[in-house]
């Protein structure tokens, strides 16, 4: 005699969640990821040093010529890239999709500001290699979210390169602006 099978009993059969794919997966991208939260840390930085920068331009005007200007456009892109420094840091893909439209948008407006535009072209065009780049695509891809999500005893520190490069923001940006703005 057959048995009756009851679409709707519970399965009967164990399922074992097996994470090798997952941590395998992870594993091959770890370094593109430690790149992508280093670079997110830069763009928080140079975002930190341009609001600090418009303000102290305007902090200078107003002081020398009595008038207070303040450049509330370029402050809000500022506090964007700040925005979009700490989705990539968490590896977002929104932040991935609108770091490319904002580069984009800063490499048109650097065009019409040759050639003191030209160091933002540079970088932007940089940004939108690296971001556009297939290893990065799939670490903002949401496949890789749910890879992260299943692998939380990974960490992933930013690379080794980000301490360099932020002291010598600090040192080439931060200093003289500070120290004009005090004069």
């Amino acid at each position: 005699m057959m048995e009756e099978i009851n679409p709707y009993a519970a399965p009967q059969a164990k399922i074992l969640l097996d994470d090798t794919h997952a941590v395998h997966m992870r594993r091959t991208f770890l370094r593109t990821e430690r790149h992508l939260k280093a670079f997110g840390l830069l763009v928080m930085m140079l975002s930190l040093v341009a609001i600090i920068a418009k303000v102290m331009r305007a902090r200078v005007l107003s002081e020398e010529f009595g008038m207070m200007i303040i450049p509330w456009p370029q402050i809000m892109i500022s506090s964007l890239m700040g925005v979009i420094g700490v989705g990539l840091y968490l590896v977002k893909r929104w932040a991935g999709l609108l770091a490319m439209v904002l580069g984009f948008l800063m490499i048109l407006i650097s065009i019409s500001q040759l050639p003191s535009g030209l160091i933002t072209i540079a970088f932007q065009t940089g940004a939108l290699v690296f971001l556009g780049s297939v290893r990065v695509r799939c670490v903002l891809s949401p496949d890789y979210q749910s890879v992260i999500l299943r692998t939380p005893m990974i960490k992933s520190p930013p690379a080794k390169w980000i301490v360099p490069v932020v002291v010598v923001i600090v040192l080439l940006m931060l200093v003289p602006a500070v120290l004009f703005g005090m004069r």
